[in-house]
Parts: structure tokens; sequence; C-alpha cells
């Protein structure tokens, strides 16, 4: 049987430990760069551009105690020739991955059928290579 006091500092430990792992701060501004992929972050969101598509976050990314982020926005598939009107607004998207320092992982999904559409390696302040769809 545990004590009132072994309860109360189990108590405690376990709610430190809850909030220390619910501790998020937002990605800070600028721009992250890498091959076929850049990323403009904002306070506000941030506006990813790929070789034949891009995608929208209309959110603050937050960052938990381990770099660690999941958000959604928009994908929009791009090519050469006329768009589809269904393929105009584009579909719902999961933004998901860490940063580690200068360094960012970021997958995206489509939201609709979680579908991969690609992982990419990010560098903050790095020149992106990006050759658009023709």
């Amino acid at each position: 049987m545990f004590s009132r006091a072994v309860a109360a500092v189990i108590s405690l430990t376990a709610s430190l430990l809850l909030s220390a792992s619910d501790q998020r701060k937002a990605l800070s501004a600028g721009e992250w760069g890498g091959e076929q992929a850049s990323l403009s972050v904002t306070e506000k969101g941030a506006r990813l551009e790929l070789a034949c598509a891009h995608g929208s976050i209309e959110t603050a990314i937050l960052v938990d105690g381990e770099g660690r982020f999941d958000v959604t926005g928009v994908y929009v598939r791009e090519g050469p020739g006329p768009v589809r009107q269904d393929e105009e607004g584009g579909e719902p998207a999961r933004f998901s991955g860490r940063v580690e320092q200068d360094v960012m992982t970021l997958t995206l999904e489509r939201a609709t059928n979680a579908r991969h559409v690609g992982t990419f390696t990010l560098e903050k302040g790095r020149p992106s290579r990006i050759r658009k769809c023709q």
C-alpha cells in the first residue's frame, strides 16, 4: 500500500513529465531549402514549393521538446498543361517531421488517402534547388 506522500510524489512527477512533453514553441520564421523543396516559414504558417506541387500551412508550426511537429495544410499538384477544375484548390494534407538544430526532416502526406507524397531534408538558410514541371 502506498502512503499519501509516495502517491503525491508519483502524481507530481507524472504531472511534470506530461507538462514538459506538452510544451511546444513556434518554429521561428525563415527560409528552409533543400533538393527539390523549399519551405518559407512565417509566424502564421508556411508555404512549401516542390518541383511539381506546392503546399500551404495556415497556422504556426509548433514543435515539441524533441523538435517534432505535425500540422495540417493544403497540397496542390502542378504539372504542364491545363489544370482540372477539381485540382485547383488542392486537397487536405499532413505535414510532419522533426527539427534538429538547423536541419528539418519534413514528410508530406495527402490526408484523403494517407498517400505518401515525399520526405524532404531541409536546412535553415540554405538555398533550394527546384526544377519546376514543364
